[in-house]
């Protein structure tokens, strides 16, 4: 076991090494050196002002469903950090999750923070009232490998640690392998999604779900499914942007 831990490794340094040659460390919005976001491009990220509801797409308070809206899903709210047309931030995110630059999580988990921080400034203080256990979106185990790390257990991790809130990286589990969703319509997805998410525990108080971008609500809404199913009160989500 020891020997093949050590020939993993091995691997992974070599990916690393040549996508460093390959991709060079420079901010992607203006090529400064020695950053991936460097701080004014993060600075300079479009911070969403107008929110919606998840299911009817019209304007709500925060990003909350409404309540005639509650029964075509199990989350209690979206927050969406940034405006879908800022191009730079989904250039970001594609780099993170395709090209396997994990160190973008850095600037990315910031982007989740400023939001909080706005969304104090605005007067929404739910989520810094504390009680929420945050959760990222688990990915299989096939693509774990493939990839090298989870997108969203980064992210999670990281804004949890800079506000000294639970995170539970194990609560959310993925049964099933589903092929890339990118391009199925809203019914294909719900369809390839059910039943390929469990929670293997008791669930109390409040989830805070985590994810890079928001698409059809699919894969989000049957986490909190789940999550509802064995006890949890209110499934919340947050979004970098929407695909």
């Amino acid at each position: 076991m020891a020997e093949k831990n050590v020939f993993v490794n091995f691997l992974k340094d070599i990916k690393f090494f040549i996508l460093n040659i390959l991709f060079p460390v420079e901010c992607l919005g203006c090529g400064k050196e020695n950053d991936w976001l460097c701080s004014k491009c993060l600075d300079g990220f479009e911070y969403r002002v107008e929110d919606r509801c998840v299911v009817c797409k019209q304007k709500v308070h925060f990003g909350k469903t409404h309540d005639e809206c509650r029964s075509e899903t199990s989350l209690d709210g979206v927050i969406i950090a940034c405006e879908s047309g800022d191009k730079l931030l989904q250039n970001v995110i594609r780099k993170f999750k395709y090209n396997f630059i994990q160190d973008l999580h850095v600037g990315l988990s910031r982007v989740f923070i400023n939001k909080i921080i706005l969304s104090k400034q605005q007067g929404n203080m739910f989520l810094l009232a504390g009680g929420f256990v945050v959760a990222p979106v688990p990915l299989h185990k096939k693509r774990l490998r493939w990839r090298g790390f989870n997108q969203a257990e980064l992210l999670a991790s990281s804004v949890s640690n800079f506000f000294d809130w639970q995170v539970r990286t194990d609560l959310i589990v993925r049964r099933k392998y589903t092929k890339p969703q990118v391009g199925l319509k809203k019914k294909k997805r719900v369809k390839s999604i059910q039943n390929i998410f469990d929670v293997d525990e008791f669930v109390s108080g409040d989830v805070l779900l985590i994810d890079d971008i928001l698409t059809t609500s699919a894969t989000l809404g049957e986490c909190a499914r789940v999550l509802k199913k064995k006890g949890a009160h209110r499934v919340w989500a947050m979004v970098l942007a929407r695909g």
